[in-house]
């Protein structure tokens, strides 16, 4: 049965368009019939990702006001002919895309796509709520700590507006008055209209400047200490693949990889081990399943 999958996160520029991409391209590699609907009205990419801009006739928008039919909108891609874009409108705004359409149009793909994979925009607004109308699996980053750092940029932003637009009236309104018993020349007037747009956007820029999260650099410097990379010299495939296995069932070991093209090891120890003292027993294992091998501490 056909499944719809709604790539998400209510913050942008985390890789959506991306896994969309990926993931289409690799259920197509596997001889899936996909379909792919980049629902990012207004700001499309995911035609740029799969190299198909150049190829674009017509789009979502115009499948759902009638224009066309979905056959004429569709962008085959040029690999793999299983694996077909309905791009959206660059010049329209999420709003011409309702919930309801958009389901109608899934129920119309399911006939003929095994998956219809569906790129959605950031934030929670009607972009998002059409997208996930039609979803049977919903792909997203659930980590609860990011909506105490989405709130932290929102109070910080907000902030910043009410001191743009305070210090801008403060500055006009002192100009105006210095102005009205004729202190004021020329040079106030330009800093009292550009002087305080240039003010106005330096400071709005300290809303970039969001601290580190504590707790994700705790995470990170956790990591960092329990997960290492290793260099590694192995003749074959198979080799690598029975040298990642005797890494994975040493103990102490809570997970290994081997890149058998990149001659590298990553691993990631258990809390408490002694990488160390783990490594030496995983170098002694992969010995045992392949004498050839080596492991470099």
């Amino acid at each position: 049965m056909s499944e719809v999958i709604v790539v998400t996160s209510g913050k942008g520029g985390v890789g959506k368009s991306t896994t969309t991409a990926n993931l289409g391209v690799g259920l197509a590699m596997r001889g899936q019939k996909v379909v792919l609907i980049d629902t990012d009205t207004g700001l499309r990419n995911l035609d740029l990702l799969l190299g198909l801009e150049n190829r674009i006739m017509y789009d979502l928008v115009d499948v759902i006001e009638g224009r066309v039919e979905i056959k004429k909108a569709l962008v085959r891609h040029k690999k793999f002919d299983n694996l077909q874009l309905l791009p959206t409108s660059q010049v329209k705004d999420k709003s011409a895309v309702n919930p309801a359409d958009l389901m109608v149009l899934c129920d119309e793909l399911r006939k003929e796509y095994d998956y219809v994979i569906i790129d959605c925009p950031a934030g929670i607004e009607q972009g998002f709520q059409t997208a996930i109308a039609a979803a049977d699996v919903v792909l997203m980053d659930d980590n609860p700590l990011q909506i105490a750092k989405a709130q932290r940029l929102a109070r910080k932003t907000m902030r910043i507006v009410r001191q743009n637009i305070w210090g801008s009236i403060g500055i006009k309104v002192l100009v105006l008055m210095l102005g009205a018993v004729g202190i004021a020349n020329m040079w106030a007037a330009i800093f009292a209209d550009v002087g305080v747009m240039t003010l106005a956007v330096l400071n709005a820029m300290r809303a970039m400047m969001l601290p580190k999260d504590v707790d994700e650099e705790q995470k990170n410097r956790k990591d960092r200490e329990t997960m290492k990379t290793y260099k590694i010299d192995v003749d074959c495939a198979n080799c690598a693949n029975l040298m990642e296995e005797a890494a994975q069932n040493t103990p102490g070991i809570k997970s290994a990889a081997v890149n058998f093209m990149a001659l590298k090891m990553k691993v990631e120890f258990e809390e408490g081990a002694d990488p160390k003292q783990v490594m030496e027993n995983v170098r002694a294992n992969c010995k045992k399943v392949e004498e050839d091998c080596e492991v470099f501490i």
